[in-house]
């Protein structure tokens, strides 16, 4: 993934898949936060929409930030529920690139907003190609266009 200069994905999990980042170029941080409680609407949500469900969590709280791609620093994270959620930020003036590996596939996500809410994602892998659904609420144009869709995904 390439990320521009100040420029962050929003915090999310990765359901069953476990995933690696590494630092690939540049320099980044990876956010981990405790994994917030939700509420019964999104739980209901979930049952009733489990590719596009919504609802409320509790507050995000930071647990632990670790820089990558400094020389001497580390180069890589490893992220899952079980740890928590997460965010990867370019604090600096320069562009940034990491590579993402997820075990198993990825194939759902929920991305949590710090105003309490949470949205669940699925990806589809059809031909080979990945496209999203259920798209963050207030992201303009996201019809199901993808799960990075840059409105739904990055914050400016």
């Amino acid at each position: 993934m390439c990320w521009p200069p100040h420029s962050r994905s929003s915090i999310h999990c990765h359901d069953t898949s476990s995933c690696w980042v590494a630092a690939v170029e540049g320099e980044v941080h990876e956010v981990q936060y405790s994994l917030p409680l939700v509420d019964k609407r999104f739980l209901r949500s979930c049952a009733s929409n489990p590719e596009a469900a919504s609802g409320k969590c509790g507050a995000l709280r930071a647990a632990h930030v670790t820089s990558m791609g400094k020389p001497g620093g580390a180069q890589t994270t490893y992220a899952n529920n079980e740890l928590g959620i997460h965010r990867i930020e370019n604090r600096s003036n320069e562009p940034a690139i990491t590579l993402h590996i997820y075990a198993p596939r990825l194939r759902r996500m929920k991305i949590f907003r710090e105003s309490g809410e949470v949205q669940l994602v699925t990806v589809d892998h059809e031909g080979g190609r990945s496209a999203g659904r259920g798209a963050a609420p207030d992201a303009p144009g996201s019809e199901g266009e993808g799960i990075l869709d840059v409105a739904a995904w990055n914050i400016s």
